[in-house]
């Protein structure tokens, strides 16, 4: 549930892998804190 919570705030399908999410990570060049942040509001 909390990868696809994760996958769905980083604008993946709710069905993506965690290669996926971690290729979304780095080519967004997102604030780790921040999207652990977003997970806790959810």
């Amino acid at each position: 549930m909390l990868q696809q919570q994760l996958a769905v705030d980083l604008g993946l399908d709710a069905n993506a892998t965690i290669f996926e999410i971690c290729t979304a990570i780095d080519a967004q060049g997102l604030d780790i804190e921040a999207i652990l942040d977003s997970l806790e509001v959810d």
